[in-house]
């Protein structure tokens, strides 16, 4: 009976999938997917197949969490569009499907369309771009459409107009995301939201809760996204959620059907995929387990992708999908891994320089815990 009910998840689910993947009319995506998706859920072997690539880190805003100017280091070699090219082709080879590019601003680097046309060659990826709106015009987002981005990802944290404006800290940015918005959809873009949840805004009525209510009207998927201990908030662990926060978070998941954390995007099994199924890349060709483990395990111009995941992936630390999101909801993890952060004279720090935050002794004592 169990087998029948997960063969009947597992081809509804498939369909689902398929009927998205088909919308984008980008048919060999279609077709890597499935074979991708199918790979994941029948031979449980996990595929890198979501990919965060910040192309730059200079931004217009001056937001209260940003980690972005840490890692703006101008001395170091950028990856150029020659380099881009090169990383689309072992992107294929690995099985990568979705590409996000992000920053820092994307839309205000000047080679973006450049990299964007790098990766949308033969329509083999879903592409989206993560933006904060402000230069979000119809006419920019039309271009970017032509060029194969998929979908748009704006940044809104509240409904509130000035409590938004303070925490990205430029005025008018509510306005402007909003109105990205709605340009996004009557473009006929996919819409996403990115909302950035702690400890003092998560059971705010008129902010959070309006703003998920108001999106999910419109069907509009969220991505809430738990606040982290980095950036401008290192050694800020007051803006983590509490125990009493995540329960009630899990409420508004219950309420909301458009909400999905990473966590929640799993494909082998529910938990963290850093590394196994989703990476994130500085403009320096580094390679992190995601945006907010500030470690490096690999760099592209000393070796190629498959090489350096082959390798990521024997380190006990990613080898388990771990139900919690590391540096938002595990404070043990989060004391040690903001100590290396404190003592770091460059980010991100080489995972050889810190194996001891990713040593077994880690995974036995949450073993125990579980």
């Amino acid at each position: 009976m169990a087998d029948k009910c997960n063969k009947k998840s597992f081809w509804g689910e498939l369909k689902k999938r398929a009927h998205f993947w088909k919308k984008t009319k980008k048919y060999p995506l279609l077709w890597r997917a499935l074979k991708v998706y199918c790979i994941t859920k029948i031979l449980h072997r996990p595929v890198v197949k979501y990919i965060d690539l910040a192309i730059d880190y200079t931004c217009n805003l001056k937001c209260k969490h940003c980690f972005a100017s840490r890692f703006n280091i101008q001395k170091k070699r950028k990856m150029n569009i020659e380099d881009y090219r090169k990383l689309r082709k072992q992107c294929e080879k690995l099985g990568v499907l979705h590409i996000n590019f992000q920053g820092g601003e994307p839309l205000i680097y000047k080679e973006l369309n450049e990299i964007i046309s790098a990766f949308s060659w033969g329509n083999k990826f879903f592409l989206s771009l993560t933006t904060n709106g402000i230069f979000a015009t119809r006419q920019r987002l039309h271009e970017l459409k032509s060029l194969g981005i998929d979908q748009i990802v704006l940044s809104i944290d509240t409904i509130d107009p000035q409590e938004h404006d303070r925490f990205r800290g430029v005025k008018g940015t509510f306005d402007a995301a909003w109105q990205a918005l709605e340009n996004a959809q009557k473009e006929g873009l996919n819409v996403s939201v990115n909302v950035c949840l702690n400890h003092k805004n998560i059971t705010t009525a008129a902010g959070v809760v309006g703003l998920l209510e108001r999106l999910c009207s419109r069907g509009i998927r969220v991505n809430p996204i738990f606040a982290a201990a980095v950036g401008r908030w290192q050694d800020c662990l007051d803006v983590l959620l509490t125990e009493e926060d995540i329960a009630f978070y899990n409420k508004l998941h219950n309420k909301f059907n458009n909400l999905q954390r990473d966590v929640d995007a799993s494909w082998v099994q529910q938990g963290c995929s850093a590394i196994r199924e989703q990476i994130y890349i500085t403009p320096y060709g580094d390679i992190m387990p995601c945006p907010f483990i500030h470690v490096t395990v690999g760099n592209l111009f000393e070796q190629d992708l498959h090489t350096i995941i082959s390798k990521a992936m024997n380190i006990t630390f990613f080898k388990k999908y771990n139900k919690k999101c590391w540096v938002s909801e595990e404070r043990d993890f989060i004391k040690k891994y903001n100590l290396y952060l404190s003592r770091a004279l460059e980010i991100p720090i080489h995972i050889n320089d810190c194996l001891e935050l990713f040593s077994k002794q880690i995974l036995k004592s949450k073993e125990k815990e579980s």
